[in-house]
């Protein structure tokens, strides 16, 4: 099965190296990863054509902030499988193989969810998020009581987009968390107790 990977850069030549490193070393047959650049200055758009051999769609363009960069690239997407990589996030290797084992509409897992270990500024470890098992959609939403959705160890079926999507570009302070609440209304997530990003 297909997967779509959406990374979304803005002036993020620091970083995007080791994201752009982590996709290509997946190993996995059929990855369709989608860069969507804001028109950088800082040389992004050479790091992506110099280390982006892998990289299927690469835009580069001015765009109207993070939202709408975010439904251009799902908008691009071909997948059957979904996720968004941020442009200073990594896959740990075998995410991918992982998430094509765990995802399976079939069976009622149209969304997995993993877990993350954070990393500073210098790559340094600083923990990992806790255990965030699914329990319902109003627990989602509780968000003040401590629980956390992994971004980037987020995965959906082309359905749940399909749903649920696009993002709301009039919303400017919850990212995509307003999207994921959309998908946990409709969808129970599939939990995965391995570290993916």
């Amino acid at each position: 099965m297909k997967i779509s990977i959406i990374t979304i850069c803005y002036n993020s030549v620091t970083t995007l190296g080791d994201t752009l490193a982590s996709v290509a070393a997946q190993d996995y047959p059929d990855v369709e990863h989608i860069v969507i650049d804001g028109g950088s200055t800082d040389g992004t758009q050479a790091l992506v054509e110099r280390e982006g051999g892998h990289v299927k769609v690469f835009v580069s363009e001015p765009d109207k902030g993070i939202y709408d960069a975010m439904n251009k690239g799902l908008g691009l997407a071909s997948g059957e499988v979904i996720g968004f990589l941020n442009s200073d996030d990594t896959f740990l290797p075998g995410a991918l193989h992982r998430v094509a084992q765990e995802i399976d509409p079939a069976r009622g897992r149209h969304v997995v969810m993993g877990r993350c270990r954070f990393t500073d500024e210098a790559d340094h470890f600083i923990g990992v998020e806790h255990p965030s098992a699914f329990e319902s959609h109003r627990r989602v939403l509780e968000i003040w009581r401590g629980y956390c959705i992994p971004q980037p160890a987020v995965f959906w079926a082309r359905e749940v987009w399909e749903r649920c999507g696009p993002l709301d570009e009039r919303e400017r302070l919850m990212l995509d968390y307003d999207l994921f609440c959309r998908f946990s209304k409709a969808y129970p997530f599939h939990t995965i107790d391995q570290v993916l990003a």
